[in-house]
């Protein structure tokens, strides 16, 4: 916890938009925000992020990227 895994992960997508890649970040939504589902953030930094309600769904909005991000996956089913 609060060892910078949030924040590299960030700094990692931002930087694939300067390679020109096409990414996606996802997050279990039962353990983000309620409020704002849609941003992780960690130290005011934040990008767009999908919640997903189990890992199949990676899968499936996974097609159309070159990259997934995705944050806290250890909370992820099998």
């Amino acid at each position: 916890m609060f060892s910078g895994k949030t924040e590299e992960l960030i700094r990692r997508l931002r930087r694939l938009n300067l390679q020109g890649k096409r990414w996606k970040s996802l997050n279990l939504h039962l353990i983000k925000d309620i409020l704002r589902p849609e941003l992780f953030h960690h130290d005011d930094k934040s990008i767009i992020s999908t919640p997903v309600d189990n890992a199949s769904a990676i899968l499936l909005l996974a097609g159309d990227v070159d990259v997934v991000g995705i944050d806290e996956a250890q909370f992820f089913d099998e």
